[in-house]
């Protein structure tokens, strides 16, 4: 999946059990693509610089998060990651409401 570019709406919504990905290329990531994904700890994306709503919303037991190249951030993005501690966004210059 080295030519993947863009994870779509709810693509991973609910995946309770995944706890580690790779994909080095992604710039975008859709609505909801990973909400409820309970056993995410950390992110990190290097390359996305766009999230739509509720991307990671309800991802419970999110700590850290590092988008270095994120420039856009639609609303509810982390919405109830209760848990989420570390947060590198150098690069956002758009924040939607209730982001996090």
């Amino acid at each position: 999946m080295t030519n993947l570019t863009s994870i779509s709406q709810a693509a991973f919504s609910a995946c309770e059990k995944l706890s580690t990905m790779s994909f080095p290329n992604i710039t975008s990531i859709g609505d909801s693509a990973f909400s409820g994904c309970d056993s995410l700890v950390s992110i990190a994306f290097d390359k996305v610089t766009s999230m739509e709503y509720y991307a990671f919303q309800g991802c419970d037991n999110l700590i850290s998060v590092d988008l270095p190249a994120c420039t856009y951030m639609s609303g509810f993005v982390f919405y109830n990651c209760t848990d989420l501690v570390n947060v590198n966004l150098p690069n956002l210059n758009s924040l939607s409401y209730s982001a996090f």
